[in-house]
């Protein structure tokens, strides 16, 4: 990519802009169904790292379970 071969930056109010201009940044609002079926997943923890190679999903895993000991997934 680009980015990584040091050709290319863009700042985050840029790429913000560039979304915005896209109608990429749309909010949804969901709800749950009244099944009981409804939303079972909610995102606790993220970051971007350099690489998402597996070693580094294991440790934003890991620091997700961290932030919230006890709870099971």
């Amino acid at each position: 990519m680009m980015r990584d071969d040091d050709i290319v930056a863009v700042s985050p109010s840029a790429t913000y802009r560039v979304l915005k201009n896209a109608g990429r940044l749309d909010r949804r609002v969901v709800t749950p169904s009244k099944k009981g079926t409804g939303l079972s997943r909610y995102i606790v923890h993220w970051e971007l790292r350099e690489t998402m190679k597996e070693s580094d999903i294991e440790l934003v895993i890991a620091e997700g379970i961290e932030k919230h000991p006890g709870v099971k997934p």
